[in-house]
């Protein structure tokens, strides 16, 4: 059901994809090398780092699947991402998002999240 991530198959799905919920093409070309699909419904990706802390990125799926399809689809990429990590001896992951369900299902897959203290920034490099 779930597989990797492989960008001369699935780039083109995963760009109708960002395109349907109306986001722009940029991020296809900022994902990291290790995703998880499930073929037709949802994606994830790993970002990892030289550290033992890796982040958690990018989860989108078709909206042209029905919304229950979807998030059990979603469910699984974050549980096999979480266990590729584990996997590949990463002991912290980072999440962020502005959206609250996906923090709802952050939480509901063991993530804490503090706003009253932690901010996320970001910079564009020239």
């Amino acid at each position: 059901m779930v597989r990797r991530f492989d960008p001369a198959a699935d780039g083109a799905e995963l760009a109708r994809w960002c395109s349907d919920w109306g986001l722009g093409g940029e991020v296809l070309g900022r994902l990291p090398q290790l995703g998880l699909i499930v073929p037709g419904v949802a994606a994830g990706f790993l970002y990892r780092t030289d550290s033992t802390l890796c982040l958690i990125d990018a989860l989108i799926s078709n909206p042209a699947v029905d919304a229950g399809t979807r998030d059990a689809a979603i469910d699984v990429v974050v549980t096999n991402l979480i266990g590729v990590a584990t996997e590949l001896g990463f002991t912290s992951m980072l999440a962020y998002t502005a959206f609250d369900a996906v923090k709802s299902r952050a939480i509901r897959h063991g993530f804490e999240f503090d706003d009253d203290v932690y901010h996320f920034g970001a910079k564009a490099l020239p």
